[in-house]
């Protein structure tokens, strides 16, 4: 099994590559253009290969950033980075466009201060994502004939650097609270060209950066002996309270001076003046329930709430186009090391999962509503608890009735997992 881990090292190495040769204004999702962007969920590499975050899945030798309530039964020191590819093939009444997109993931260390039962995590982890980029003609009959062309593009997101602790009850509940900084920028830009002398171009950014705090609390509940004497049913939930966003925008503009004539960027407002608001995030609930029908089988379900429908924008208001969002995921992994047999397909954990999202956006009357199917692969290391994760996604989002647009979306994921006993004292029998 060594030998695999070189060979899915060059794999992440290679999609580093790709992630430097992208141009930074590739799309992502065309929705992303949408108030703060996609909202990207609290995953664990297992959890995101059944379709779900992984609230409710009671495993210690694998890190886990789903619910800081895990943290309190770590054993091992742990250590989580990952990449993930995306690509979007949208299509509505009047053409199609596809779009690739390579990130990194979280990274995650979590360190037992008391073995399995007081553990510490520091994190930091994408929050939403938007990117995008719209090119648009057309033709201003009232004014002549006057031709004009409209470039919009815009990126940026949200990120949360996180430190919570874990701490284990009783050996069946463990809790965790993890408190964080939302932090992000987001810049649009836009230009108008006309094809007419006498009339100016129009070329100007806004600038938005956010900063808060943030607070997240989790339970994790186990129950040996349901239904037979080697099962276990695991019970987890969390809750992340709202977030209050200092906002800070500013514009600036582009004009064209002296002779020959030269570009310059001016502040068009200071930022005193022109940019200071409250931007508030919405309350997320999320549970999750697993049965462990033995050593190597178990069942998944989740289900996730966010009340976008309360989102307050820059200015304070909420938007008519948000929703409450529910995502409803079920899953299984079963573990084929476990079975104790010899054979090459033996030697890993397979992971499967579907999910239903009806999304945050409501647009002409219409919920932009997500189905997705994952699955996944983990390579376990000889070395303690050490893997590589790779996952899999297909989903279809939106639909080209009613004006909309349909994405066909189609992810790779690979996640470097370290699992080792650290800041032991060695001694010599």
């Amino acid at each position: 099994m060594r030998k695999l881990f070189p060979i899915v090292v060059f794999v992440m190495l290679c999609m580093v590559s790709v992630a430097g040769a992208q141009d930074q204004y590739e799309n992502s999702s065309v929705y992303s253009s949408i108030g703060l962007g996609n909202p990207l969920d609290f995953r664990s590499s297992s959890g995101a290969s059944m379709g779900m975050n992984g609230v409710g899945i009671w495993s210690f030798n694998t890190i886990n950033n789903s619910n800081p309530a895990h943290w309190g039964g770590s054993f091992f020191t742990m250590a989580t980075a990952g990449l993930s590819l995306k690509n979007f093939s949208a299509s509505d009444n009047f053409g199609d466009q596809k779009n690739t997109m390579i990130n990194f993931n979280q990274i995650q260390v979590v360190l037992p201060v008391w073995r399995e039962v007081i553990g510490v995590s520091i994190s930091i982890q994408p929050y939403t994502e938007s990117r995008f980029s719209f090119f648009e003609e057309g033709i201003i009959q009232a004014a002549d004939s006057l031709g004009y062309v409209i470039d919009r593009r815009g990126d940026g997101g949200l990120n949360k650097l996180e430190i919570g602790i874990g701490a284990r009850i009783t050996n069946w509940l463990l809790v965790g609270y993890a408190p964080s900084l939302v932090f992000g920028y987001y810049e649009n830009r836009n230009v108008t060209l006309f094809n007419r002398p006498g009339f100016s171009d129009v070329n100007y950014t806004v600038g938005t950066r956010h900063k808060g705090f943030g607070n997240r609390f989790g339970i994790l509940a186990s129950h040996a002996g349901l239904l037979r004497s080697n099962d276990r049913i695991v019970l987890g939930s969390t809750v992340s309270l709202p977030v209050r966003l200092n906002s800070r925008r500013k514009m600036t503009t582009q004009v064209i001076t002296g002779f020959p004539p030269q570009r310059k960027t001016l502040e068009l407002f200071s930022e005193d003046y022109y940019g200071k608001g409250l931007t508030e995030l919405p309350v997320e609930m999320n549970t999750g329930l697993t049965y462990y029908l033995n050593s190597t089988l178990l069942v998944a379900s989740e289900i996730m709430y966010q009340n976008w429908g309360d989102y307050k924008n820059f200015e304070g208001s909420t938007e008519d186009f948000l929703k409450d969002r529910t995502k409803y995921s079920l899953g299984l992994q079963y573990d084929a090391r476990r079975r104790g047999e010899s054979g090459f397909i033996n030697n890993f954990i397979y992971r499967l999962g579907v999910s239903y999202d009806d999304g945050h956006l409501s647009l002409n009357n219409t919920s932009i509503e997500t189905v997705m199917i994952s699955a996944g692969i983990s390579i376990p290391s000889a070395f303690f608890g050490s893997s590589i994760d790779i996952g899999f996604d297909y989903g279809i989002r939106g639909t080209r009735s009613n004006d909309l647009v349909q994405e066909k979306i189609f992810g790779l994921r690979a996640s470097f997992n370290l699992s080792e006993l650290m800041f032991l004292q060695r001694r010599l029998q």
